[in-house]
Parts: C-alpha cells; structure tokens; sequence
C-alpha cells in the first residue's frame, strides 16, 4: 500500500491505516504491507509526521521506507507481479511502471481514470474531500471500534485530517462534509486525552474532546512549519511531486516539478540572498532534469493566510525561454478563476526572463487551490504549449 510520493502525513497515514484495517477485514495469508516513498533517512524533513507516529506509538524505524523495498526487483527478475493498492493518489508514478497490478485506488486528486477493476476504487473530487484520510476512515468505519489498535489508528488518521484540513477551520474552507464526517467517527475513538498523547504534547488532559484536537493540531502544525533550518534541497524534496505532460510537440513532453513549502519567499529569499537562492534553484533542476520547478509557499502572515509561488526554469534556449514565458503568462490570464495568480515584488529576489534564467513570482489570491488544483491547471496549459 503506497501513499504518493511527496510522503506527506495524509500518505503516511493513510498507508498505515489501509494495511492495517484491511488485514482485520479479510485477514490473509499475505497481508497488505504499508511503503513510504521516501528514503529512511529523509524522514527527518518531516517533523510532523515524526510526532504523529510518536503520539500512535508507531515506531518510525518500523515503517517500510524505500530502502527497504525489494520485492520489486526481485518481481522484475522473477518475472512476476508485485499488487499494489494506492491511497492518497491515483496514478503510479515512473518508479513503479512495470510489473504492477493496482489492485485498490482511494484518493482524492482530480481523476486518472485508470485501473478500471480496482476495488475499492474510491477517487473523490478535490473539491469534496480535503483528506484522503477521511475517505479511508469512512471506508473502514465498522472496522475501527473492533480492532486492538483501534485507537492508534484513528489517532493517526485524525492527524492527517487535522492537518489537511487546517483543523476543519470553516475559514479556510479546506474542510468538506466527508472530512467532518470522519472527524466526528474518528475522534471518539482516538483517545486524544491519553496521558501518553498528553506527555508528548508537554500539557495535561483538559476537558472537551474539541480542545484536545486543537492542541494536537497546534503541535503537528509547529512541526510541520519548522523547516527554516532546511537547505534549498531538502525545502524542494520535503513535500515534492514530479510530472511528466504532453505537449504540443508529441516528441517533446513537459516535465515539471511543484513543491510545497510551508514558508514565505519573503523569510526563505531573506535568509538565503537571491544569487544562492537561484543557483541552488538551478542545481535542483538539474538533479530531477526538469523545464520548470514551481515553489508553492503556504504560511501565515500574522493572522492572515497567504500563498505565494515562485517559477524557475532555465530556459537554456531561446524556444524554450518563449514555451515557460508562454505557459505562465496563460496561467496567469487563462486559469485566473482556478488559481487568481497576482505578480508579486518580494525584496530579495526579483523577476528575470532571459535564456538561462526564468523567475516569475506570483501573490496567489485563489486560497483554496493547493498543489491538487494547480498541477492540472498548469497540465491543461502545458498539453497547449511546446
């Protein structure tokens, strides 16, 4: 079972959970075994998901990392079939394109319509579900009060849900029926008052489940947004996804990287000065041999929610300088209800568009839109542009 491969804590729980309830379902001989897609040594990027195995009693050493993953070369050399059920995405990336049978799909990114017999096949909207572990607890809701780890289970998946969800803030409006549904399952379950749950959040039982939530949801969202300590590289790889598009030349496709980062260009840009910021830019897409890295920041400005978004390409080519100047300059004017992509000055970095170097930075005013609903945005514009 395999969350995507940015190994977000909404993927990690929802690869734990689905392995695990689905044994207790249908107990068998060869059980579901959950993957992270990510090295073990890159867990340390992830703070939140670190505290959120912590507080499930989940020993992080105990999670199959890539590193650990085998069963795929040895399938390749056998010349058998490795089963996968995906969650928290719905096509399979380039690492796994072979001898792989999708055999379950529950996700909530804009549909793939692949794998057709999947069962369950369960692929909501991205503007229905705000996580996809609201989908897995809705799922496997009759298996939650009968297993033994009933409690860690839904701990983690609450987790995620919070998370995702801003803590189902109505504000944000991250948080849709389904998600506020499995909350309301999930919490009388998760045991959020344990005293080794409080122990690890440095605080002491209160009453009120709903406060309970907040503080697990204040702790997991301070973990996720330390990352000022993080180099460009590991900022790029902690919460990265990969495309590969078509364009208008069928002999030539897009291949484009987006990448969430939980802080300011503004703070980043600051801290690194532009000329280092734009050489490590240009490094990281070297290393992943892309045409373009799309940095989406989310973060808080005092009290108020902003997203920003810088684009990098080098554009080593004067036609290639004219194919990125094109698709960002439609993004701008032809996806403005989608994503309402505003040019923004940040001090410490400025705007280029020259062979060899392409930065265009964007205030985003469309809140709501995440990497789910900006990585088809720029898809349906690259397909036109080549």
């Amino acid at each position: 079972v395999m969350g995507n491969e940015a190994g977000d804590l909404d993927s990690l729980a929802c690869a734990i959970a689905f392995a695990y309830l689905s044994h207790q379902r249908t107990p068998a001989d060869r059980p579901w075994l959950p993957l992270v897609q990510t090295a073990q040594a890159d867990f340390k990027l992830r703070l939140e998901n670190q505290l959120a195995l912590k507080a499930c009693l989940i020993d992080e050493q105990n999670v199959i990392s890539l590193d650990d993953f085998t069963r795929w070369e040895e399938a390749e050399r056998n010349e058998g079939r490795v089963e996968a059920a995906l969650v928290d995405h719905c096509k399979l990336s380039a690492r796994w394109k072979g001898n792989v049978d999708v055999k379950a799909v529950i996700d909530h990114h804009a549909d793939e319509t692949l794998y057709a017999t999947a069962l369950p096949r369960i692929v909501s909207r991205p503007t229905d579900c705000g996580s996809c572990a609201s989908l897995i607890a809705m799922h496997f809701k009759d298996e939650l009060s009968k297993v033994d780890a009933g409690a860690e289970i839904s701990r983690l998946l609450l987790s995620a849900i919070a998370i995702d969800t801003h803590n189902l803030d109505p504000a944000i409006g991250k948080a849709k029926a389904v998600d506020r549904e499995a909350a309301q399952l999930l919490t009388p379950f998760a045991d959020l008052g344990s005293s080794t749950l409080m122990s690890l959040l440095s605080t002491t039982a209160l009453e009120g489940q709903p406060k309970r939530l907040d503080i697990f949801h204040d702790a997991l969202s301070k973990a996720k947004d330390g990352v000022s300590h993080l180099n460009m590289r590991d900022l790029c790889r902690r919460d990265y996804k990969q495309y590969e598009w078509p364009s208008a030349n069928p002999s030539k496709p897009w291949r484009v990287g987006l990448t969430s980062v939980p802080w300011s260009l503004d703070a980043w840009t600051r801290r690194d000065s532009e000329e280092p910021f734009l050489q490590d830019c240009e490094k990281f897409c070297k290393e992943t041999n892309i045409h373009f890295l799309g940095i989406l920041c989310s973060f808080m400005d005092e009290s108020t929610f902003r997203r920003q978004a810088l684009m990098y390409a080098r554009a080593p080519s004067e036609g290639e300088l004219t194919a990125v100047v094109e698709v960002m300059t439609r993004i701008e004017k032809e996806k403005r209800e989608e994503l309402h992509m505003e040019k923004l000055n940040v001090a410490d970095i400025s705007p280029k568009e020259q062979v060899g170097n392409f930065v265009r930075i964007w205030e985003q005013k469309n809140l709501k839109a995440t990497r789910k609903q900006v990585a088809p945005a720029f898809k349906e514009v690259c397909e036109e542009v080549a």
